[in-house]
């Protein structure tokens, strides 16, 4: 991860959502595969980290980083999983379905169920 305050901070969806601006949409072309396999990656890390957000320097040539809030996790698999799925990379697909897989588990855990006791 990148220490986000030496950077401007940009909602994600600004450089990984391809109707955003037609220069997104040629910069996941040429990078997408690479760009989704990196923030699967590190969603993972964060999720076993329990870290609030990751911050990732998409463009080296851009002087923003994106931030991906907790909460926003499963939002960018699924969109990560939709690329994959295009591109036929069922392996990529696996992957990402692992780290949805790890949010489900970990809200599990961070959610217990209240039980009542019938007397």
């Amino acid at each position: 991860m990148i220490e986000s305050s030496k950077y401007g901070k940009v909602s994600w969806r600004k450089y990984l959502v391809e109707e955003y601006h037609p220069r997104v949409k040629r910069f996941l072309e040429s990078r997408g595969d690479e760009v989704f396999g990196q923030i699967s990656h590190a969603i993972a890390i964060a999720i076993q980290e329990n870290n609030p957000d990751i911050s990732l320097l998409v463009h080296p040539n851009v002087n923003n980083i994106i931030v991906i809030k907790k909460h926003e996790y499963d939002e960018v698999l699924n969109l990560s999983l939709k690329w994959f799925i295009k591109k036929e990379d069922y392996i990529s697909c696996h992957k990402i379905r692992e780290v949805q897989s790890m949010i489900v588990k970990k809200n599990k855990i961070e959610s217990p169920t209240i039980t009542k006791n019938i007397i």
